[in-house]
């Protein structure tokens, strides 16, 4: 699933299947997308044609709740 969501990240970053949305609090400046279920995947923008991909893990690996 993760394979996958990224080949589509990697083609069209913001198509309405990956759920890409900026996270807030301590976290700002980061972004989340959806891999399928309950997977997310946690990426902070660098440039306009690169990211820096930080964690994959499900809602409550990475947030908590």
């Amino acid at each position: 699933q993760v394979k996958v969501c990224l080949r589509l990240f990697t083609h069209s970053p913001f198509d309405v299947r990956l759920k890409n949305h900026p996270l807030h609090g301590a976290r700002t400046g980061q972004r989340s997308i959806n891999a399928g279920g309950d997977l997310r995947i946690l990426y902070e923008p660098i440039s306009d044609d690169s990211c820096l991909l930080l964690d994959v893990g499900t809602h409550h690996e990475l947030y908590g709740s």
